[in-house]
């Protein structure tokens, strides 16, 4: 397809996309907090850091978060001034604050609780008192308060008093900046208090992070002990800053050092990457409409769907407890300095991204995700010769849809359990392309046309037990179709959106690979059954022992990518088994440390290779500012 086709195809994206939100912008019901009192915060979740003065918690940080049904659950945090230990009852500022046996304490006992310690207490208003379900050691001169926005209260000199979790709340600005977590990558740390410089009358917040990571991979053919060592290193630095209460602007940039070892031979190289850039509109009109141009990152909790950075146009919809996004996307420019252009399994490609999801009751939650990928870029024909570099062996035209129920509930005296269920379906059409080496390049020798339609799910529980150590029992399984004919002309064997990732986290602190660290399988004829245990120590620290089986679902259908470098060969449908041990350590101020080590045994479906071990292990280092 030419330059100028191009350019129609992704005009008419772009025309669908609006009209799309025209009629989404139609039918959505109007935000509670659109009102002029309102003003945004109406029924909206903060967590608002600030100072208590003249009986009110006088806000300097406003933070939107997850949006909470229950208006009388929080966490309040700061130093505390008052205990009595016969009653049970201590205070942080104006909170008083009761526990009882099932309160749980960590990192400290209810013996040790006293005047000028620091403590954060998430639990629920009730009678005039917080009634604590957890309390943990905490830094006591920070002070936040965390919950639902139950009021709001225009004082004559403009500013706006809320009640939050039966609190007033001072907010010294006009708004809150919501644009705050859309820089941010997921489970991220940088301070609270980051640098910031003036220019020209403009304030600019500057952070990032420094981060070092080791990893040695072993026996990936499954016969010759082969070894490679990888080593990155990494400075990125943000740049944020608000124009108006309601324009905001992040961009970032990376400098990477990569290094490999392999048979001896080393290599490396150094590349500055560009990372998020944007501009972002929150509640234009005073609306729960949003807008962000540029390059964003495009992610979900469970990374299953997508978590990216692309360059797009995205719309938001807040009202409440139900939060939309829509947005279009297509690569610009090559991402690193080390690129020949874009990546070729990206160019021309334009996605377009939707998910929708409402919070049905208190950590209950239910999703709708839609993605359809066009890929626009020119096809080679039999007998064309290309830059090996420049290999596309798919276009495709391609659409996702699926839903997520996810959510946690508590049992007093029972523990905790969390869930998740998730189902996608692709649909759409793809010309597959074979290469054979030959002179001068890459030698086009097979072209093929497939209709697309694929299933899979992820389904699974994890159980907090109520025990002293708090140890978290999971158990999932998950399952993506393969082609059962590959001669038919359909390919039923699902397919990930290649935005994906499969990194969660269960229990601990730190994300892992969920379907495995050595083997690092996409969904694609697969069934995986895991199985983990995992325990907590100190404040903010985990360790995780994790077990999956692996069964090929279609003996003669192709599995998805895998980080082997050998294929089954055997008739069985057996491929083998993983385990991972992960380690996470978050107690050190703005250091994260992580030590990840899995292992893939192979089954019966690697016929002579059969019980032979391949391994990863990998250690991060992270400091961020």
């Amino acid at each position: 397809m030419g330059e100028k086709g191009m350019k129609a195809g992704f005009r008419r994206t772009t025309g669908r996309l609006a009209a799309i939100a025209m009629a989404w912008a139609a039918l959505a019901p109007v935000a509670p907090q659109a009102t002029a009192a309102g003003g945004g915060y109406l029924e909206q979740t903060f967590r608002v850091t600030g100072r208590w003065e003249d009986g009110r918690l006088v806000a300097e940080r406003v933070q939107l978060r997850e949006p909470q049904a229950d208006a009388r659950r929080g966490q309040v945090s700061g130093r505390i001034d008052e205990v009595d230990a016969r009653a049970r009852r201590f205070s942080v500022g104006l909170v008083d604050v009761a526990w009882d046996a099932s309160t749980r304490f960590e990192g400290l006992t209810a013996a040790e609780l006293a005047a000028g310690q620091g403590a954060a207490v998430s639990g629920d208003w009730r009678g005039g008192l917080f009634h604590a379900k957890v309390v943990r050691r905490a830094d006591p001169a920070v002070v936040q308060v965390t919950g639902v926005v139950t009021a709001v209260e225009v004082l004559p000199d403009g500013a706006r008093e809320v009640r939050l979790l039966e609190l007033p709340v001072r907010m010294q600005q006009a708004g809150y900046n919501a644009a705050e977590a859309l820089g941010r990558r997921q489970d991220s740390r940088r301070p609270d208090r980051q640098a910031e410089v003036t220019i020209a009358g403009q304030t600019i917040t500057i952070g990032g992070e420094v981060a070092l990571e080791g990893r040695q991979r072993g026996n990936r053919s499954l016969e010759d002990n082969d070894k490679v060592d990888d080593m990155e290193a990494a400075l990125k630095l943000e740049a944020s800053t608000s124009f108006t209460d309601r324009v905001h602007a992040f961009a970032s940039v990376a400098g990477v050092f990569e290094g490999e070892r392999e048979d001896g031979a080393r290599t490396g190289r150094f590349a500055v990457e560009r990372d998020q850039m944007w501009v972002y509109l929150e509640r234009i009109g005073g609306t729960g409409f949003g807008l962000q141009a540029g390059r964003q990152n495009f992610r979900e909790s469970r990374q299953w769907w997508w978590d990216d950075d692309l360059d797009a146009v995205r719309g938001y919809y807040d009202a409440g407890a139900f939060h939309a996004e829509l947005g279009v996307a297509r690569e610009l420019a090559a991402v690193s300095t080390l690129d020949d252009g874009i990546d070729p399994e990206r160019q021309g490609v334009t996605h377009v991204l939707g998910t929708a999801s409402w919070m049905w009751a208190p950590r209950q939650k239910l999703e709708l995700f839609f993605l359809h990928a066009n890929d626009g870029s020119a096809t080679q024909g039999l007998g064309a010769v290309v830059d090996p570099d420049r290999e596309d062996a798919s276009d495709a035209k391609l659409t996702w849809f699926g839903l997520r129920a996810i959510g946690r509930r508590e049992f007093e005296g029972r523990g905790r359990l969390s869930y998740w269920a998730d189902t996608a379906w692709v649909r759409g059409r793809d010309r597959r392309l074979s290469f054979t080496d030959a002179s001068g390049g890459s030698l086009v020798d097979g072209v093929r046309d497939l209709r697309v339609q694929g299933h899979a799910f992820d389904v699974g529980a994890s159980w907090e037990a109520p025990w002293s150590v708090r140890p978290t029992f999971t158990l999932s399984l998950a399952r993506g179709s393969g082609d059962r004919d590959a001669g038919d002309g359909v390919d039923g064997g699902f397919r990930q959106t290649g935005l994906h990732k499969n990194k969660w986290r269960w229990s601990g602190v730190n994300r892992f690979r969920m379907y495995g660290e050595a083997l690092r399988p996409d969904l694609t004829n697969l069934g995986v059954v895991t199985a983990s245990v995992g325990l907590p120590f100190r404040t903010n620290s985990s360790v995780e022992l994790a077990w999956h089986r692996y069964t090929r679902l279609q003996a003669g259908g192709a599995l998805g990518e895998l980080s082997l470098r050998t294929d089954p060969a055997g008739t069985s449908n057996a491929l083998g088994d993983g385990i991972d041990l992960v380690l996470g350590i978050r107690d050190l101020a703005n250091i994260d440390l992580a030590l990840v080590a899995g292992g893939f045994r192979a089954g019966e479906a690697f016929g002579p290779q059969a019980g032979q071990w391949s391994y990863s292990v990998s250690a991060e280092v992270k400091v961020n500012f």
